[in-house]
């Protein structure tokens, strides 16, 4: 196996002989290391490969996902982790301001809360609930990330 590079970035790997001539036609660099490592920014010093990432850029793509959706199950489980209650929910729901929500609207997002098999991330009146609670969007990813898990 033979490896490129192109601007000291990992470009190619390939036992063929025409693919080798096209990477070296394309200003590639033939090194002799396969690049075989799990960097976040691998970068070709000369002599091996070594991670071309800030420590900045690493913690931030080593951060867990936030998961989009968490089961009703799941959710209930990591709101009883932190001492929330779904009375709690059910009276924060009751006391939106009429000037935000309706009443009928207030209904409706009860009913939601009650009835969910799911709950979205981003549900713009899932924040508004969480937020009312005193809950922070980080907060709200924990809750979506451990709940996941």
């Amino acid at each position: 196996m033979r490896q490129f590079v192109k601007n000291n970035r990992p470009y190619a790997q390939t036992s063929r002989e025409d693919f080798a001539q096209k990477y070296l036609a394309e200003g590639c660099l033939e090194v002799p290391v396969l690049y075989e490592e799990n960097f976040i920014d691998p970068t070709w010093n000369g002599t091996t490969f070594i991670e071309g990432a800030t420590p900045e850029e690493i913690a931030e793509a080593n951060k867990p996902k936030v998961p989009c959706s968490i089961s009703r199950m799941r959710l209930k489980l990591e709101l009883f982790e932190r001492n929330i209650t779904v009375e709690d929910i059910v009276d924060t729901i009751a006391s939106i301001p009429s000037a935000v929500f309706s009443e009928a609207e207030k209904q409706k997002a009860l009913i939601k809360f009650q009835e969910a098999t799911s709950y979205d991330r981003y549900n713009a009146d899932l924040n508004l609930i969480a937020t009312l609670m005193g809950l922070s969007q980080e907060d709200l990813d924990e809750i979506f990330i451990n709940g996941n898990q």
